[in-house]
């Protein structure tokens, strides 16, 4: 799992630290378990999140992830633990056009 979360693509601190608190919140059910990246990225989109957080661009880049590395940041993200994950310095990268 450790090895999956190095190579997702990097997301900026601000964007990491919104998955958390969306995964916590998130019901795992047997129906969306086989696409944990699109479930994120579902609920991302859902949470209305602060427009300097990026929410479509987060939500694209968790449905290109492979049901592994989804796994892998959800793994880390309810642990409690992003420090695994590759953080981009890019903040403008947080930006959604309008």
């Amino acid at each position: 799992m450790a090895v999956e979360g190095r190579d997702v693509a990097p997301l900026a601190l601000a964007q990491w630290e919104a998955l958390p608190w969306l995964g916590r919140g998130i019901a795992f059910d047997e129906a969306r378990i086989d696409e944990p990246g699109a479930l994120l990225a579902d609920e991302n989109e859902d949470a209305h999140l602060d427009a300097r957080v990026g929410p479509a661009l987060t939500a694209a880049t968790c449905r290109r992830w492979s049901q592994v590395q989804a796994l892998a940041v959800i793994d880390c993200c309810l642990r409690s633990d992003l420090d695994p994950l590759p953080t981009s310095a890019d903040t403008s990268a947080t930006a959604d056009s309008d």
